[in-house]
C-alpha cells in the first residue's frame, strides 16, 4: 500500500505540472484542455487521493498495528511464564506485568517509522 501512496504522490506532481503546462500554453490550447484538466484534477484530489490515503491509514491502524501488538504481547507473556520462581522473587510483579503490557505498543510505534524509512530509501 505504501507503493500505491508513493504512486499517488508522483501522480500529484505530474498532474500539477500538466495543469501548469496547459495554463502556460496558447489561449486556443487552454480553451480546449482547461475543462478536462480541471475535471481530472478535481476528481483526483477530491476522490482518488483521499480514498487511497484513507485505505493506507485503515490498513495500518486496523490490521497491522493491532495484530503486531497482540503478537508481541503473547510472545512476551510466554517468555514470562517460562521463568523460574526465583526470577519473579527478584522483581516486582507490577513491573513485570507493565513491561508485558506496554512494550508491544512501543514496538508497534517503532515499526511503522522504520518501514516508512526503508520504503523512502528504496524510492529514492
Amino acid at each position: 500500500m505504501a507503493f500505491v501512496v508513493v504512486g499517488i504522490e508522483l501522480a500529484t506532481v505530474y498532474g500539477i505540472g500538466w495543469f501548469v503546462d496547459v495554463i502556460q500554453s496558447t489561449p486556443e490550447v487552454i480553451s480546449q484542455n482547461i475543462t478536462a484538466a480541471l475535471i481530472v484534477l478535481i476528481g483526483f484530489f477530491l476522490l482518488i487521493r483521499p480514498v487511497i490515503f484513507g485505505l493506507g491509514a485503515l490498513l495500518l491502524n486496523q490490521t497491522l498495528e493491532p495484530n503486531i501488538v497482540s503478537l508481541i504481547r503473547w510472545r512476551a507473556y510466554r517468555q514470562v511464564i517460562r521463568q523460574s520462581v526465583g526470577w519473579f522473587e527478584s522483581d516486582f510483579a507490577g513491573r513485570i506485568s507493565s513491561r508485558v503490557m506496554e512494550t508491544p505498543n512501543s514496538v508497534a510505534g517503532v515499526i511503522d517509522p522504520v518501514f516508512d524509512g526503508l520504503l523512502y530509501a528504496l524510492d529514492h
